[in-house]
């Protein structure tokens, strides 16, 4: 799976997914992927990510909104030139399928809200051909 990146009003998201297997639930495998996003801010002011919203895709035809507070349960502030890395996971009912979505920021200096565009990113187990 590749590496993809966007730019939104000088910040950008590069998204690094990753294939980890699968798990079985009862009858149900799921299909396990993580995912590492670098956050970039190229503004001359603090942001602060204040919450999170991302539609999940999978080649059966499932499909999931996942809306939350913050990111792995903290709501980063990211100075100017700085970046902000974490990692996550994902199941899914297929060995194919997407993500993309957004991030609501905030400005500290300002107040002002914006969205940022998440990329979309593959999710395909290693034995998939891309």
């Amino acid at each position: 799976m590749s590496t993809k990146s966007h730019t939104t009003e000088g910040i950008t998201v590069t998204v690094e997914p990753k294939f980890d297997g699968d798990i079985t639930e009862g009858s149900a495998v799921k299909f396990i992927f993580t995912y590492t996003i670098t956050i970039h801010n190229s503004l001359a002011y603090t942001i602060k990510l204040l919450s999170r919203k991302w539609r999940i895709f999978d080649s059966i035809g499932t499909n999931h909104v996942v809306e939350g507070d913050g990111v792995v349960g903290l709501q980063p502030e990211i100075s100017p030139g700085a970046s902000f890395t974490y990692s996550s996971w994902c199941p899914l009912d297929s060995n194919l399928g997407t993500m993309e979505g957004s991030y609501t920021i905030e400005n500290t200096v300002s107040g002002g809200r914006s969205e940022i565009a998440i990329p979309r990113f593959e999710l395909a187990a290693d034995w998939i051909k891309n």
